[in-house]
């Protein structure tokens, strides 16, 4: 394979929009692999994951966490401990909910969204974990 220089990124990585690919779809029919039609999917860790079994029910059973959320927290290699929970009961932003009833279960699975689509996804848990306590 010879390639140009000027198509690598720094990792010496092909660079889709440097390359700029079109594919063929068949007749008439071709599409663009590049610019927005472009996007990631982060491989799977090497290592195991807990799997989504080994979250708790009121996690697992969320309303608010889709099937893919839970699938990045069940990625993580093991489930945080207690210490790591409280002092995640010290962020900002959950240190105003008060776990116990509806709302805040509902207030904590967003934020864990949240985290999750910014890729804090040990954070997350930790903040979902605080959902599973009683007030």
């Amino acid at each position: 394979l010879h390639i140009d220089d000027n198509i690598l990124d720094p990792e010496g990585m092909i660079d889709p929009e440097r390359i700029r690919l079109v594919g063929r779809l068949g007749g008439d029919h071709y599409c663009e692999a590049f610019g927005k039609a472009v996007f990631d999917v982060k491989k799977p860790p090497r290592e195991p994951g807990i799997g989504i079994d080994q979250l708790p029910p009121a996690i697992r059973l969320s309303t608010v966490l889709t099937g893919n959320d839970l699938a990045r927290l069940a990625s993580l290699r093991s489930l945080p401990e207690e210490d790591e929970i409280m002092k995640c009961m010290e962020i900002p932003e959950v240190a105003g909910i008060l776990p116990g009833d509806e709302e805040a279960v509902s207030q904590l699975h967003h934020l864990a969204k949240k985290m999750i689509s910014e890729g804090r996804i040990r954070e997350a848990l930790c903040v979902a974990m605080i959902s599973t306590r009683g007030g």
